[in-house]
């Protein structure tokens, strides 16, 4: 693969819409050129929020209150800054739990005599109501960390510091979040829109599946020479690969807010073959967490899929934040058939995942396999104009679709 550089991506990209959401209309068989759909996110109204999440926030409060009030000793938050610097985890995050044992062995910190035990007994009661809500088990935890990046570069166990809690549930119901002084722990309303300029701690029910920092680093600009794949990949003929080698994320911080940290993106894709029936897939994108960065997957990577004659000529794309809580829920795709010659002919199929109702879209789209040419070049930073290779986008992200 050349330095940086998509390549054989698509020229003509035809959209099918596709039913995310049941009640949506299904998409027509012949849909008009458009760029890729960004769906309303769906969350569940507040007032079904379960009463054990309550009582999460009830817990996260009075650890965050009595969190602040620790902090104002010197040698626990210089303690504090050491434990996150020395985290080998993504964002620097530190689980909570070990984090007050740990303080606990530590009688060199100089802290009054029970304070740890009030912070102890409510991240235990937050942990157990977490564990009665929470189907995925890997989750039920509780995290410590700077999410906005420039807070956690910024804050070198200083006192100017606050400490919030990120609450749970629809993020976009939230008008306030609740933070304390290190100080002298009072009270501080937040904006959950936009961060505050003090460096903010936040207590968290854990998102990450895995906290192991993703190998790698995304692209940020072309460069001479041959990419990360090494050699140009040779094209494979009639039968081929269609895929996304390159993702940009550009404001999927309007749908998950600052104190959620980085978002948590997955992509759902989707074909049908005559020989294999449907196929339906999942995939994590866990390197893809920096706005404004090019990240490249792999030319073939992880987010292709094979297609011949025997398929619809149609594949599914639709990217997701995770934010897996509550119940699961059902979201669909149509795949029409199409009259492709060479191509599989059938009536429509629809396409299922089960995904949770909290979870946000940011973009879903099909691609007609055939009008994507082969060997269409695409190099970050310009557009060919012999091949018309283009980058496709909304408001939330950009990325490019390829077809060996």
């Amino acid at each position: 693969m050349e330095s940086h550089m998509v390549r054989r991506t698509a020229h003509t990209l035809l959209l099918v819409l596709a039913a995310l959401f049941s009640g949506l209309p299904q998409a027509p068989a012949q849909p008009p050129q458009s760029p890729p759909q960004q769906a309303q996110t769906r969350q569940l109204p507040p007032q079904q929020l379960p009463p054990q999440a309550v009582e999460v926030h009830r817990q996260f409060d009075m650890a965050a209150q009595q969190l602040a009030r620790i902090l104002a000793n010197p040698a626990f938050r210089m303690f504090l800054y050491q434990e996150i610097q020395a985290s080998p985890n993504k964002e620097n995050i530190v689980d909570f739990n070990n984090f007050t044992q740990k303080a606990h062995s530590r009688p060199d910190l100089g802290l009054p005599p029970g304070v740890l035990n009030i912070l102890s007994q409510a991240l235990a009661g937050a942990t157990q109501k977490l564990g009665e809500i929470q189907t995925r088990k890997e989750l039920v935890a509780v995290d410590l960390y700077f999410p906005v990046a420039e807070h956690r570069k910024m804050w070198r166990g200083e006192e100017q510091l606050l400490v919030a809690f990120a609450p749970l549930g629809d993020e976009k119901t939230f008008t306030s979040i609740t933070a304390y002084t290190a100080k002298d722990a009072q009270r501080v309303t937040l904006d959950p829109a936009k961060p505050p300029t003090i460096p903010t701690l936040v207590i968290a029910a854990r998102e990450k599946a895995s906290l192991q920092r993703p190998a790698g680093a995304p692209i940020t600009a072309p460069q001479p020479g041959p990419g990360p794949a090494g050699p140009p990949i040779q094209p494979r003929g009639i039968s081929s690969y269609i895929g996304i080698p390159f993702v940009k994320l550009l404001n999927v911080s309007a749908i998950e807010p600052w104190v959620y940290g980085a978002p948590e993106v997955y992509i759902l894709i989707g074909q049908y073959s005559k020989t294999y029936g449907k196929i339906q897939r999942r995939i994590a994108l866990d390197a893809v967490d920096n706005q404004g960065k090019w990240y490249w997957l792999g030319d073939p990577g992880t987010l292709y899929l094979p297609f011949d004659s025997t398929y619809y000529d149609a594949t599914y794309f639709a990217f997701w934040e995770d934010d897996g809580w509550w119940s699961s829920t059902p979201v669909t795709a149509t795949l029409y058939s199409t009259t492709v010659a060479g191509t599989a002919a059938g009536p429509p199929v629809t396409l299922s995942w089960s995904i949770y109702a909290t979870d946000d879209s940011i973009a879903y789209l099909t691609i007609q396999n055939s009008v994507i040419p082969l060997n269409s070049d695409f190099y970050l930073g310009t557009t060919s104009p012999a091949t018309g290779a283009k980058v496709y986008s909304n408001s939330y992200i950009s990325f490019v679709v390829d077809r060996d």
